[in-house]
């Protein structure tokens, strides 16, 4: 029917990457992620759009096209909607938490 997400919507002392599954199932999952100390998310791509908000702290989002690449500020509130097949990282400046919402292609 329904499920309450605990999403944390501080930053506190952890591992430097810290992955907590929020909800999974057929048709989508969310995570959050919160990555510490400038710890980088290296470039990769998912086989599902994919949606990003940033809850708490600041980072840099590099979306890349193959032809060029264009740099978002995380910030909280910062909300960008990726599509299939499209290279990203993430790098902390110096911590940032963020929700991540995979669609299912179904």
């Amino acid at each position: 029917m329904y499920k309450l997400l605990n999403v944390n919507k501080r930053i506190e002392n952890g591992k430097e990457k810290e992955v907590n599954v929020l909800i999974e199932n057929p048709k989508a999952k969310i995570v959050q992620v919160t990555l510490r100390k400038n710890k980088i998310i290296e470039s990769h791509k998912t086989n599902v759009p994919i949606i990003i908000q940033c809850i708490a702290g600041y980072g840099q989002l590099v979306v890349e096209n193959g032809i060029d690449s264009k740099q978002v500020s995380l910030s909280p509130g910062t909300v960008i909607a990726i599509e299939a097949e499209v290279f990203h990282s993430i790098t902390a400046k110096p911590s940032v938490s963020i929700v991540l919402i995979k669609l299912s292609n179904s």
